[in-house]
């Protein structure tokens, strides 16, 4: 028998036993299975090039390749070049456990880049179908019933194209960018069809015959590149490759220009064949980006040259990295009749994120072109968008739409056109312009200013001097300089340099010509920043400037402060407490002590005394202050 001593031993290493099981138990219990947090699972590069297979898997330890005796990371990749479709699988293992996941490789026939200018046409692009997904045109194919739709693009507009009718040239591209030619002659029935929204009412129309432009049949077009190179401006290295690439694609036919822009433009080189074009871009240097941006100046001085000349196709195409800031006596509506009325499109493509893009979008709808936006990662893809534009000048499927008799009267008509065959339906949008409305800029400014600085460089001098022309040649016009600046110290003295660079605006115009009694002045501080985070250099210099303001009781340019608010929400209840009491409103944030605060305004005085006794009366009606600004 055991004695008491053996006994409690055993016992003990019985318990220990339990413990050490019951602790390997739970804690497989607790282990966490692995889990797929990213994995890229299908692949398609073309011919000769390499496929880079991503994971990251959480909860393993290592991961290995089947067929590859080597322990890569969870959070890694592993590069590939096959030679046909090839399945790779990937296997996550932690201890015991294992979790395997396969990615696809599919081999895309390599696309041939066209060499410059040859044939008379497009041609060699129904030679090269794309196989690469792209939103954008990429090749040509003809069509066929085994092929599908995947979307349609309004690429032109024009109106009026008769009294009551508008015109709308479009694209039908499938999932690889392929332009789908042919599509008329396919068995089964092809319905295209618009909604047609105006203010008023919304009419449907069914249309019973469209038409195919040929590309091969038709005739060479000039196209005018403008490209912003202002301090916003910071991948034009990138954007230079994109517009290079993009020349091969052009026919010795064709003829391109471009220009670069800040407050000015510079002209590289004016229309001429895509070879020379290349060898022109080549030597394109374009300096550091630096000053304004006058679109509107540039785009107006591009597009009046095209009157004369021969009756080609014509259009411009702008490349921006923001909205026009600083045209001064040129607007949207000026650059948007001239190029109407002149049947020339303009096309935008914004790039970046750092703009308010409506008035540029108004500009596309004005002429009947389109507008595009790339953020920073994509701007590769501007090549394509510039094939797309220019082939859609030469091949395209057309319909007439009409404006019935209600709408006439209507300022915009928003069309949505749709494409119907079988089960597949696709719609694109645009607005159709009866009568333009006019469009002004956020801010107009006349110059930057460096850090603490008051001094205007000679950069600006274009903009004083046609400010100071357009006042001495009209003496009862009158503006307000608006001095502002970043954060460059306290209240007090950003306020006081704001103030002292608007008295040196104010100086330079009267140095130039410009009358002392047509000029007010007044300083801002950091209160109303362009850019509120300026976590860039760019972003701040914006917000160091001198800018104009027209008294001119047409515009009526004369506003109430009626409150604040500390948040935005209740800055908007405020707006419609106003509005319920009709008057025109709207809020604008200001920055106080580095804090956001929204001020409430009354807007549509045309004078200043106009503005001072509704402000008299409000103050007396609601007892509470009201400030004229």
């Amino acid at each position: 028998m055991l004695s008491k001593k053996h006994k409690r031993l055993a016992v003990s290493f019985l318990f220990a036993a339990i413990l050490v099981w019951l602790g390997l138990f739970f804690q497989s219990c607790a282990t966490k299975p692995i889990e797929v947090k990213s994995f890229t699972g299908y692949i398609q590069v073309e011919e000769g090039e390499s496929a880079d297979v991503q994971w990251e898997f959480a909860n393993a330890d290592r991961v290995q390749i089947k067929g590859l005796n080597y322990n890569f990371s969870p959070n890694d990749s592993y590069k590939i070049k096959p030679t046909g479709t090839k399945i790779v699988q990937v296997i996550a293992y932690k201890g015991d456990d294992s979790l395997a996941v396969n990615a696809v490789i599919d081999i895309a026939k390599k696309k041939v880049k066209p060499q410059y200018g040859r044939g008379p046409t497009m041609d060699f692009i129904g030679l090269s179908p794309a196989y690469l997904e792209s939103d954008y045109l990429a090749g040509v194919i003809k069509a066929d019933t085994t092929m599908s739709p995947y979307q349609i693009k309004i690429m032109r507009t024009v109106y009026p194209y008769t009294k009551d009718q508008f015109l709308v040239r479009a694209l039908v591209l499938d999932r690889f960018g392929n332009y789908m030619s042919g599509l008329s002659s396919l068995p089964g029935e092809i319905n295209w069809s618009a909604a047609l929204q105006s203010d008023l009412i919304t009419s449907n129309y069914d249309v019973t015959t469209f038409n195919e432009k040929d590309y091969s049949t038709s005739e060479g077009i000039d196209i005018n590149i403008l490209l912003d190179n202002s301090s916003a401006a910071t991948r034009n290295d990138k954007v230079i490759d994109a517009i290079r690439s993009f020349l091969p694609y052009l026919t010795k036919t064709d003829k391109i220009s471009f220009s670069y822009f800040n407050q000015t433009k510079t002209e590289v080189f004016p229309l001429t064949n895509p070879t020379d074009a290349s060898k022109e871009f080549e030597k394109v240097t374009l300096g550091q980006p630096q000053g304004l941006n006058s679109i509107y100046k540039c785009a107006y001085t591009s597009v009046s040259p095209f009157a004369s000349g021969s009756k080609r196709n014509k259009l411009l195409v702008i490349l921006t990295y923001g909205s026009d800031n600083s045209s001064i006596i040129y607007s949207s509506n000026d650059v948007g009749k001239l190029a109407h009325d002149l049947d020339i499109p303009v096309y935008i493509i914004g790039v970046g994120s750092a703009m308010e893009s409506y008035s540029l979008k108004y500009l596309c709808s004005l002429t009947g072109g389109r507008y595009y936006q790339v953020i920073n990662d994509e701007i590769s893809k501007i090549e394509n968008i510039l094939l797309e534009i220019s082939f859609s000048q030469k091949g395209y499927y057309e319909l007439l739409m009409p404006v019935y008799s209600s709408q006439l009267e209507q300022n915009m008509i928003k069309s949505v056109l749709t494409y119907q065959r079988g089960k597949t339906k696709l719609t694109d949008r645009a607005n159709i312009i009866l009568k333009p409305e006019m469009q002004f800029s956020q801010y107009q400014a006349l110059a930057y200013f460096g850090y603490r600085d008051t001094v205007i460089q000679t950069d600006f001098d274009v903009i004083f001097k046609s400010l100071a022309k357009v006042l001495k040649d009209n003496p009862n016009s009158v503006i307000q300089l608006v001095g502002h600046s970043s954060t460059e110290g306290t209240n007090e003295y950003n306020l006081d340099l704001s103030l002292k660079r608007a008295q040196e605006a104010r100086r330079k115009l009267i140095g130039m010509g410009a009358a002392p009694s047509q000029i007010r002045i007044r300083g801002e501080g950091n209160a109303k920043p362009i850019y509120y985070l300026q976590s860039t250099q760019w972003q701040q210099q914006n917000n160091r400037r001198v800018t104009v303001r027209w008294l001119d009781p047409s515009i009526l340019p004369y506003e109430i402060i009626a409150g604040e608010s500390n948040t935005e929400n209740d800055a908007l209840a405020k707006v419609e407490q106003w509005e319920g009491k009709k008057y025109q409103v709207y809020y604008e944030r200001y920055i106080e002590n580095n804090i956001p605060v929204y001020k409430i305004k009354l807007w549509g005085y045309a004078t200043q005394k106009d503005a001072e006794d509704t402000a008299k009366h409000l103050k007396e009606k609601f007892k509470s202050d009201f400030a004229v600004e």
